[in-house]
């Protein structure tokens, strides 16, 4: 049996909704493969021009600052989205109450990067490295995190 009558049958036997899912459920899919190799294809050159050394030091500084990251975030972004949904006319209260949590919550990881990096005497270029990423990139416990509440803000 040819195999494009074999698909119109096995089409006709799905809804449409289904089809819609399995289409979306494709893209996504798609979309994250995608991701993955690009991800692993800048992995790899950065790894090459770098070398073992600076990509080694490139490494631990990112791992070192995710640890922290855990503080400056406090789980709030879904707490934020849910309670938004839930209560949309206290939104500037919510939004409030969250910038001001991040606030507090990204300083204390700060200070516990800068202290632990004092504690655990680190050279001058890699506590350098650690305030940059700390403080600027967006994986980490840096003061780009308190201002995620605007990107909720227009999203609900």
């Amino acid at each position: 049996m040819n195999p494009f009558v074999r698909f119109k049958k096995i089409k006709q036997n799905i809804g449409g909704n289904t089809i819609k899912i399995l289409s979306n459920v494709a893209w996504a899919m798609g979309g994250k493969i995608v991701n993955m190799a690009g991800t692993l294809l800048v992995g790899i050159l950065v790894a090459r021009y770098l070398g073992p050394e600076q990509y080694g030091l490139m490494n631990y500084v990112i791992s070192y600052v995710s640890i922290f990251s855990v503080l400056s975030t406090f789980g709030l972004d879904n707490i934020e989205i849910r309670e938004l949904s839930r209560k949309p006319e206290n939104k500037n209260i919510i939004l409030g109450t969250c910038l001001r949590i991040r606030i507090v919550c990204s300083t204390m990881a700060f200070l516990v990067i800068l202290v632990t990096l004092m504690i655990f005497e680190a050279d001058r270029f890699t506590a350098l490295m650690n305030h940059h990423r700390g403080i600027y990139k967006n994986s980490s416990p840096s003061y780009k995190s308190p201002f995620r509440i605007l990107y909720h803000c227009y999203i609900v």
